[in-house]
Order: C-alpha cells, then sequence, then structure tokens
C-alpha cells in the first residue's frame, strides 16, 4: 500500500455554506460538523479525524476573518474553498465534485511511516 497521498482544492462561487455543506456531503458520501475559526472565515465545515491519520475534508469561506482578507487572493472570483487532504482518491474527488466546483490544484506528499 502506498503512503503517498493528496491534498486537493477546489473552489465555489457562491459563499452559502450550508448549502455548499449539502452538497458536498450528498455527492461525496460524508457527514462535515459545523466549526467556527477566525482563520477559517468564521464558521466553516470539517469532516475527518483527530485520532487517525486520514481523509480530511475543510469547507469555508474564501475570507480570514481576523485578516480581513481574502485567503486564497488567486481565486478572488469564488466565495467558498474546500479541500480534501491525506487522500489517495483525488481524481475520483474530483470527477465527482466537477459539475459543482472548480478544480484549483493538487499537491502529492508522503505520509512518513
Amino acid at each position: 500500500m502506498s503512503n503517498v497521498v493528496e491534498l486537493i482544492a477546489f473552489g465555489f462561487r457562491g459563499d452559502k455554506l450550508d448549502e455548499l455543506r449539502a452538497t458536498v456531503e450528498l455527492v461525496l458520501g460524508i457527514t462535515m460538523q459545523a466549526r467556527n475559526s477566525d482563520r477559517r472565515g468564521g464558521d466553516y465545515f470539517w469532516c475527518g479525524s483527530f485520532e487517525v491519520v486520514g481523509e480530511e475534508f475543510r469547507l469555508q469561506r474564501n475570507f480570514i476573518v481576523a485578516e480581513q482578507e481574502l485567503d486564497e487572493p488567486r481565486f478572488a472570483d469564488f466565495g467558498a474553498l474546500l479541500y480534501v487532504a491525506n487522500t489517495a482518491r483525488g481524481a475520483e474527488i474530483a470527477a465527482a465534485l466537477a459539475r459543482f466546483a472548480k478544480f484549483f490544484y493538487r499537491e502529492e506528499y508522503s505520509l512518513g511511516r
């Protein structure tokens, strides 16, 4: 089993996180929890585990409240961002979200073992 995983990022034109969360959950078959952080744009949604390394999903606004600036300035036209970390299913997730979100980037990295 490979320990190479990906971080992938997507953008949504809207910023209504409740509606976007419902879409992401339905399309990807996950359940996201509401959280709050100034760094993440106030309210945001997250799915993952703090106990084990596994896939993590974070849906947030493209705005950092504490700093009053965009989180991803190069994607200024997008009001919300979805980050998927520690995944080996990047292509599958991108295909599932293709109708709803714009794919931004993909980075590969290795989980140390």
